[in-house]
């Protein structure tokens, strides 16, 4: 029996976590033993009381309204099993088609990560796996949605199945380098660096819409934008040069200059 530990983040978006953990317990996944250890940052509107209610053998951990996904991902994997094969990343924002979990396991391997590729309810190609160049090492291009596995090089972390050979040299997310943002990355491109595959799994398995684009390089001043970009939701310095740091060898100081660089000249925000 495969041991797989699902790890989820909340806050306050019940039911959006609620209609998320019935699209998992509605997994076709033969006989694998699934467990769910939901983190949830200080809801207010009875997440945890609900999900509790719902779904009794959820292991629901309580934190404070600073845990972002990051820090709730670390603390997940603290709460998973040693013995689970897999762990499952899971965004409580995600509705799984029934196929998913085993369209994962299809292609899983312990020495593997397999990135799930999301759409939009309209169909549109939302999050999933990515790669880049040497050239320009951390901007990313997704992979297009195919009929086969394709190698990648690191992934959005919305649906990512992990295998226990990757658990255990690299660990688990690290939250207290990228507190929410980056996290997901920063664990792919670690992977592939220390040996192990990414791959995006066949087809779509879901659905989760895009989060808005950012809007910092539209705002009218510099001062403004700099405000807004240092946000631990959008590109705090510290948090991007941990990424440059680890990923860019000794041109990091130039990798981290630049996305603050282009703050200098406003950006007119795209009309819809």
């Amino acid at each position: 029996m495969i041991r797989i530990d699902v790890l989820i983040t909340s806050h306050n978006r019940r039911e959006k976590t609620l209609a998320c953990l019935e699209s998992l317990a509605g997994q076709r996944s033969g006989d694998a033993d699934v467990r769910v250890v939901l983190v949830d940052a200080g809801s207010t509107d009875g997440t945890p009381v609900r999900v509790a209610e719902r779904y009794p053998d959820v292991v629901v951990v309580r934190a404070g309204t600073d845990v972002y996904w990051g820090g709730g991902m670390q603390i997940a994997g603290s709460h998973a099993r040693d013995t689970a094969d897999f762990h499952l990343w899971l965004n409580d924002d995600v509705l799984l088609e029934p196929h998913a979990l085993s369209e994962l396991l299809s292609v899983a391997r312990p020495d593997r990560i397999v990135a799930g590729k999301l759409s939009d309810a309209t169909g549109v190609p939302t999050y999933g796996g990515f790669t880049s160049t040497r050239l320009a090492p951390l901007s990313f291009r997704p992979i297009p949605v195919s009929a086969r596995p394709e190698p990648a090089r690191t992934m959005n972390g919305n649906v990512v199945l992990v295998g226990r050979a990757v658990l255990d040299a690299i660990g688990g997310v690290r939250g207290d380098l990228f507190p929410h943002a980056f996290g997901d990355v920063d664990y792919g491109l670690t992977a592939t660096r220390s040996g192990f595959e990414v791959v995006q799994a066949p087809g779509i398995i879901g659905t989760c819409s895009r989060n808005p684009p950012a809007t910092r390089r539209s705002l009218p001043s510099f001062r403004a934008r700099w405000r807004a970009t240092r946000s631990i939701k959008e590109l705090p310095p510290q948090m991007w040069w941990h990424a440059c740091r680890r990923h860019t060898g000794v041109l990091a100081p130039f990798f981290f200059v630049v996305p603050y660089a282009k703050l200098l000249r406003r950006v007119p925000e795209a009309s819809s």
